[in-house]
């Protein structure tokens, strides 16, 4: 195909995941492009390239979809896609902007502080309450009664708390990392196909997707074998083992 096409094609696709991770930064409220994840995705587009000046922007995502959509119309006007592919194109773009803005919604509606206060001062109260109405009907089990409502009720309390910002790098929040990995990995499949010439088009390199046999084979291992399957896994270790032979 046209050299400069598959320049651009390539580039869109990296904005696509450029989308993914720089939304997770954003919602980490980490500014800037500067990460190890991101900036070699945004290295083809003149704002973001080294040496630039001004290149801080409030929000990189809305800035990639500017850019998907600027793309999407110069490939209406060169004929490269029709008037029906560009409509349906854009209503994706368009799921990309509404994602964004359910998940900044979420990062920006926390509890109200009131209402946590209230509620932990409420728990307390009931509970330090219970030892005085308990004894005469349960006697000696009010001890471990007491100790299970505690454990109940305030852990029903620190969980909320604990899911009100999802997106961070605690142990229960969403695995952000992974899903950009996934979607890195699906876009190396969809592209893995296409012509080594027009990938390689003028040292063009869509840095990032890359993910071994190896790993994958070894992934599938681990979660065969969470799940008890342990037949399976041995099975695909023996394939593990022919697939690193005949590389």
């Amino acid at each position: 195909g046209n050299p400069q096409f598959e320049r651009e094609r390539l580039g869109a696709i990296n904005l696509i995941l450029a989308f993914s991770v720089s939304t997770k930064h954003l919602l980490r409220d980490e500014v800037g492009h500067n990460y190890t994840d991101l900036a070699h995705l945004l290295v083809h587009v003149p704002k973001f390239q080294p040496g630039t000046k001004n290149r801080n922007s409030d929000s990189i995502p809305i800035d990639i979809v500017v850019l998907l959509t600027e793309y999407v119309r110069c490939a209406e006007e060169n004929a490269v896609i029709d008037g029906t592919t560009r409509a349906l194109l854009l209503s994706y773009i368009a799921g990309l902007i509404e994602s964004l803005t359910n998940f900044e919604r979420i990062r920006n509606t926390p509890i109200p502080l009131a209402y946590a206060i209230h509620l932990k001062h409420i728990l307390v109260l009931f509970l330090l309450s219970l030892p005085f109405q308990l004894p005469q009907v349960l006697g000696w089990l009010t001890v471990p009664v007491i100790l299970i409502a505690s454990v109940t009720l305030l852990g029903i309390e620190g969980i909320s708390t604990e899911i009100e910002q999802p997106f961070g790098y605690d142990h229960n929040d969403l695995r952000m990392n992974e899903f950009c990995n996934e979607l890195r990995m699906e876009l190396y499949n969809l592209t893995r196909e296409c012509d080594a010439g027009a990938r390689g088009v003028d040292g063009w390199k869509l840095s990032g997707i890359v993910r071994d046999t190896e790993f994958r084979k070894r992934e599938r291992v681990r979660r065969t074998t969470e799940f008890g399957l342990s037949d399976f896994a041995a099975k695909v270790e023996v394939e593990v083992a022919q697939v690193m032979k005949g590389t």
